[in-house]
């Protein structure tokens, strides 16, 4: 019979995840792109994806999926996110990821 069987304390792990974002409307895509005053061809850039991805999901035929829907949910709230990322790109390629992802997200102490 293991410890937790006999109603003993036992020393566990939980481990909460953070619920899936919501789906944006079409509506809600284009506001955010718009507010970084940005093409769809710029905007794609941004968030990693085509820009017939963008086109599709401002017209409604197709939604962003994982990735790109978590960007565009941190863009939503914050849209300059975006643009900090993009212009710390460089960084990344130089070989400071640490320090760019330090400077997108200052609340957070290690990786």
């Amino acid at each position: 019979m293991r410890a937790y069987e006999r109603g003993e304390d036992v020393n566990l792990r939980v481990t909460h995840f953070p619920s899936a974002p919501k789906q944006l409307t079409p509506r809600e895509i284009r506001r955010i792109r718009t507010k970084l005053n940005a093409s769809q061809a710029v905007f794609a850039q941004y968030l990693n994806v085509s820009a017939n991805a963008v086109r599709s999901w401002e017209q409604g035929t197709r939604k962003p999926q994982q990735a790109a829907l978590k960007l565009l949910v941190i863009a939503k709230k914050n849209p300059k996110a975006l643009l900090t990322a993009q212009r710390l790109l460089g960084d990344r390629i130089a070989g400071n990821l640490e320090q760019s992802y330090f400077l997108i997200f200052p609340g957070i102490s290690g990786l």
